[in-house]
């Protein structure tokens, strides 16, 4: 499982969207404020693949998107 953080200015349902039609199985958490994509999958082997997809989603479900921070899944924060 990966939790991906949703930054601000990024609509969580857009990245939902973009995790889901990759053919991954994903649902959206809140957790400490924070709307997250919780993504079923294997993180040693699909991380980069995933990080990819959301690399290239928009940002809103219109299909607006703009180059946000970089990627980084709830376990690689510091």
């Amino acid at each position: 499982m990966l939790r991906y953080h949703v930054p601000p200015g990024q609509d969580a349902a857009a990245a939902l969207a973009a995790v889901r039609e990759a053919g991954l199985s994903a649902t959206i958490d809140m957790d400490g404020g924070f709307e997250d994509v919780v993504i079923s999958c294997d993180p040693r082997k699909d991380r980069e693949h995933v990080r990819t997809v959301l690399r290239n989603a928009p940002t809103e479900l219109s299909g607006n998107s703009v180059q946000g921070p970089p990627i980084a899944f709830a376990d690689e924060e510091r």
